[in-house]
């Protein structure tokens, strides 16, 4: 099997390159110079910048590849409507290059749940059927990749794969998510001690890798959307107390009602007080970063790596 992967500058795609190489595939990894000099038995490391396709003439002097990985993209939430581009154009550029190597093939494309995310309070959670409705360009990108790529698959004859990843934590990960919140709880921070009631659904970034390898490697292959993410939700207040126990931080939980903090989610999901209310605060308070990963988990047979286990592994 010949996989193309990018983004293994970044966690998860340094995950999915290896994961790929130690299985026997034939890897190529596509990185952006000046960091190209990526070291990972197994993978060869072409240069090239999605932004620039006059830098990815090198990738014509490989073998078309079987499977396309696409993890490369600036995954800033704070990045402005410009900058958050790149991942649209660096999309389409890189297709583009491929051209007709691509027919006949599989391209697995990692998006993001924000995609998707909320326009309204959660009633439950996020589903392959949900109106999307992205809050920030970078979620914004996120869906003009899928819509694009849609439409590329059907011209130029591959299957499309989307994946739509959760929170993605594990070894290697250097910020925001539940770093933050392994540091605050080592702080004691009092953010990280209240009994937030809001799900999130996250994914041990080995999990990632392995439903990329899934796809990739079933005799049948297969189109859809899907939603990658451990088959339950964990409150922050339920993940903070699982890194109490790892990190060994001295100060407990805070006791706060969860019905005042309920009440309080559903006055900032109000018309006229959403718009001022911390994204942040709401997911905490609300089911907002939760999907359904059912229908991935019976199609690839996945057993998901517990919560307690992976931040075990990431920060024990």
């Amino acid at each position: 099997m010949r996989v193309l992967v990018t983004g293994v500058s970044g966690f998860i795609g340094r995950e999915v390159a290896r994961v790929f190489a130690g299985r026997g595939a034939d890897v190529l990894a596509l990185v952006r110079p000046p960091s190209f000099r990526v070291e990972i038995p197994g993978v060869t490391v072409v240069a090239g910048d999605l932004a620039r396709p006059d830098s990815l003439g090198d990738l014509a002097l490989h073998p078309a590849p079987d499977v396309v990985c696409h993890l490369a993209a600036d995954t800033r939430m704070a990045a402005t409507p410009e900058e958050a581009r790149v991942n649209t154009e660096g999309t389409l550029n890189l297709v583009r290059r491929l051209g007709g190597g691509l027919r006949g093939g599989r391209f697995l494309f990692a998006s993001s749940i924000a995609a998707v995310d909320r326009g309204r309070r959660p009633r439950g959670p996020l589903g392959e059927d949900s109106p999307p409705a992205p809050r920030s360009p970078y979620a914004v990108s996120k869906l003009e990749c899928e819509e694009l790529l849609r439409a590329e698959a059907a011209a130029r004859g591959f299957t499309l794969g989307i994946l739509r990843l959760a929170t993605v934590y594990g070894p290697g990960q250097t910020r925001g998510g539940l770093v933050s919140l392994a540091e605050a709880v080592r702080r004691g921070s009092a953010a990280a001690r209240l009994p937030w009631p809001g799900k999130i659904s996250f994914c041990a970034v080995e999990d990632v890798a392995e439903v990329f390898h899934r796809l990739a490697a079933r005799p049948d292959p297969l189109s859809g959307t899907w939603f990658v993410a451990e088959d339950r939700g964990y409150t922050m207040a339920e993940a903070a107390a699982i890194l109490r126990g790892v990190v060994r931080a001295e100060k407990g939980p805070l006791p706060v009602p969860r019905f005042l903090l309920r009440a309080v989610s559903a006055v900032l999901w109000l018309p006229g007080v959403r718009r001022f209310a911390p994204w942040s605060l709401r997911a905490a308070l609300s089911d907002a970063i939760l999907c359904d990963s059912g229908p991935l988990t019976r199609l690839l047979d996945m057993r998901w790596t517990p919560l307690a286990e992976g931040l075990a592994r990431t920060f024990g």
